[in-house]
């Protein structure tokens, strides 16, 4: 029998309170209920002694016992057994961590601590504020970005090394913004697709943290690695959902501004269709779902926005006009959703992918928000533009002459096997004006190029190994 415990501060409450429930999670049969005013110091024995009262007066309350039959029994069996349902919680949930009240219960290095405040940011910064503040427990979990549950204090910190690890080797290269994005979006797809199994929370394959450190990945997990390496690169990335009939998937959009290329616009990409899919190294030779435009990666994958709805866009914008003149305006639940995405990604807010959200609560931001026509303009914009394959093209080969010197077996190069990633990727898609024969002429004409660039990083890494070798001896 285990349950656990959620730990409130109220602002309004005179006394200390209780309440036992049945649990709404899988893994615990009881909730403990303690909302204590703010301000006030706990004592173990005390709240033992007031929860054991309010446990004897549920289950001899007569009416408790007709409306609640189910929890009786919990408390019966917990009384006839000797079993201390305080002790026997293996959870404690709370806002706030009372460090001279938990030191104060037995065995609390046995239970998890579940600290529900607003997500820490995936930097350092919030790692070591983090670590100070809860120091000396080994066993608290926080709120994370890019997290639904909540993450041990520890793997926390790994989860930001990683992504600082794969941030700074981007940097170190001074790449480009589309550079970088080929880069990451390269790590990002070097995964094979693995559900979680059927006792793991669906987390298990969707968080972050989860992800990163371990072996399962969806299409939601790949999202969140790709935008959050982006967005702490400084480029403008978020988790996009569109849905496919059956059940809703998650990509990425990112606004690509890239002086190099002279390129301004909001591309669509889906880790997830160009993810590793066995254990050879075939995902480097495609980039399908690369830097797509709205309606490139819409006619591609034959799914529905459920994220910018569908392109009525002068209908949205005579939604935001009427209400914002004050007139009702009724019926509305995923439009609302849209508009708000769209202006809140042009401002760099956090979108709302949730596909069941009527989106109601956003229409007096909407309101008040004086930029949201002109932000649906610029969305669109953006978004309705398409990358030139020549563009991509050329700054895919600056980062695969950086792969080949990195792992020349994992990332080949040559003058064939850049037209084959062409011709995989379908840079000479029926969008953009750039038949076959150009797209092969044009390769065919830098055939000499891309064969000399193989050869002097092949020079480079002998000649740095000489040097290493001189240095050494």
């Amino acid at each position: 029998m285990k349950g656990f415990i959620l730990l409130e501060y109220s602002d309004t409450a005179e006394r200390i309170e209780y309440l036992f429930e049945d649990s709404f999670d899988d893994e615990h049969e009881y909730l403990i209920g303690i909302t204590v005013p703010t301000g006030r110091k706990l004592n173990y024995n005390q709240i033992k002694l007031g929860l054991n009262k309010y446990f004897l007066r549920k289950l001899n309350g007569k009416q408790y016992q007709k409306d609640f039959p189910e929890r009786v029994d919990i408390l019966r069996e917990a009384f006839d057994s000797g079993i201390d349902l305080f002790d026997n919680c293996d959870l404690i949930n709370t806002e706030y961590v009372d460090k001279d009240f938990l030191d104060q219960i037995p065995n609390i290095n046995d239970k998890k601590i579940a600290v529900k405040t607003k997500p820490y940011p995936l930097t350092m910064e919030g790692v070591e504020e983090a670590e100070r503040l809860y120091q000396g427990y080994e066993n608290v979990y926080i709120k994370v970005e890019e997290n639904e549950d909540t993450v041990l204090l520890s793997e926390y910190r790994k989860t930001v090394e990683i992504l600082d690890e794969v941030v700074n080797k981007i940097k170190s290269y001074d790449l480009s913004p589309l550079e970088a994005v080929i880069y990451a979006y390269d790590y990002t797809r070097d995964k094979v697709y693995v559900y979680e199994d059927h006792n793991d929370r669906y987390t298990e394959s969707r968080d972050l943290t989860n992800v990163l450190l371990r072996n399962k990945i969806v299409c939601v997990g790949y999202a969140r690695i790709f935008s959050a390496i982006l967005n702490k690169l400084g480029i403008k990335a978020a988790r996009y959902t569109v849905d496919g009939k059956k059940e809703s998937h998650a990509i990425d959009i990112v606004h690509i501004k890239d002086d190099k290329y002279d390129i301004d616009q909001i591309c669509y990409f889906d880790p997830t269709l160009d993810r590793k899919r066995d254990e050879t190294n075939n995902h480097f030779n495609r980039y399908r779902s690369f830097g797509l435009s709205r309606g490139q990666y819409l006619r591609l994958t034959n799914q529905d926005d459920e994220t910018f709805g569908p392109s009525e866009f002068e209908y949205y914008k005579d939604i935001v006009r009427t209400l914002q003149s004050g007139q009702p305006k009724y019926g509305l639940y995923k439009e609302l959703r849209y508009i708000y995405n769209m202006s809140s990604f042009i401002e760099g807010k956090p979108l709302d992918t949730n596909i069941h959200s009527l989106g109601l609560s956003y229409k007096q931001d909407i309101i008040d928000n004086p930029n949201t026509i002109e932000n649906i303009d610029e969305c669109l914009r953006l978004m309705d533009q398409y990358l030139d394959p020549k563009k991509i093209l050329e700054a895919f080969l600056k980062v695969r002459k950086i792969r080949y010197y990195e792992d020349p077996i994992k990332y080949p190069l040559s003058a064939n096997r850049i037209k084959e990633i062409a011709d995989m990727s379908a840079w000479i898609c029926n969008d953009y004006y750039w038949s076959p024969d150009e797209m092969y002429n044009y390769i065919q004409e830098h055939q000499e190029e891309y064969e000399l660039e193989t050869k002097r990083v092949d020079l480079v890494k002998v000649l740095r190994k000489v040097k290493e070798q001189k240095e050494n001896d």
